[in-house]
């Protein structure tokens, strides 16, 4: 478990952490958060349907080869007939055959943190609006819009390390449960006609390359750190985390 959740913060739809015993420069640190950013909302913007999520995968991919980032393994694989879920239960169980055993034992420690880490109301509500896409079943044209009876999940965790490299695992389902402020706890029912979908993707920066970027990069953001990029803990720490949303290097 991450000792120090100050250090887990959400970035628009990914929450994301260093991995366990690095220690990443700043630079790094921001340009692994700008880069993961620029991709997420470009993405969105060009694929904003519900249906579309691994169209808007795939744009996030695109993007980061654009930006420098060198991709070095990308798994992915989907399971049909799952009826019940939880999310640590997939990342415990599922993760193994996509990284190796020290990026399998961080993502393990990033949902564990997550799960005994109140979040703050600000990082959540950022999360769940890039995460989930409430579902309404066809109804009559008289009928006012229902409660929604399904949900399409499709949620990205990242862990960044020296280099700088990232890892991302991406699970993606419908599930009929009413998900709770912080679903995270919960076990899911799983629509019958969907699958669980994993992806995983590792990278490393070309950072010569990126260096003449870094700027363009930013100018692209424009405020858009300060919107989506926020610690994940409502926590109180002696020591504050650094500040991703102004940090410009």
């Amino acid at each position: 478990m991450f000792k120090q959740p100050k250090h887990i913060f959400v970035n628009a739809g990914v929450v994301i952490a260093p991995l366990p015993g690095d220690v990443m420069p700043a630079q790094q640190i921001a340009d692994v958060s700008n880069s993961l950013l620029l991709a997420q909302l470009s993405a969105r913007a060009k694929y904003p349907q519900v249906s579309q999520h691994l169209e808007r995968e795939q744009a996030c991919q695109t993007m980061l080869d654009n930006v420098y980032w060198i991709r070095l393994n990308e798994p992915y694989f989907a399971l049909d007939g799952v009826q019940t879920l939880s999310i640590d239960d997939v990342v415990t169980n599922q993760s193994g055959g996509l990284f190796t055993a020290d990026v399998r034992a961080g993502f393990v420690a990033l949902v564990a943190s997550l799960k005994t880490s109140p979040p703050s109301e600000r990082a959540l509500n950022v999360w769940r609006e890039q995460t989930v896409w409430p579902l309404h079943t066809e109804h009559l044209e008289s009928t006012e819009c229902p409660v929604p009876d399904r949900f399409q999940v499709c949620m990205k965790f990242a862990l960044m390390g020296v280099g700088p490299v990232i890892h991302t695992l991406m699970l993606s389902f419908t599930t009929h449960t009413v998900l709770a402020t912080d679903f995270l706890n919960q076990t899911l029912v799983i629509d019958p006609e969907s699958k669980l979908e994993l992806q995983a993707y590792s990278y490393e920066m070309s950072r010569r390359n990126y260096a003449n970027l870094r700027g363009t990069v930013v100018k692209k953001l424009g405020d858009k750190p300060g919107q989506y990029v926020m610690p994940w803990s409502s926590a109180r720490l002696p020591d504050p985390p650094l500040d991703l949303t102004r940090f410009r290097g």
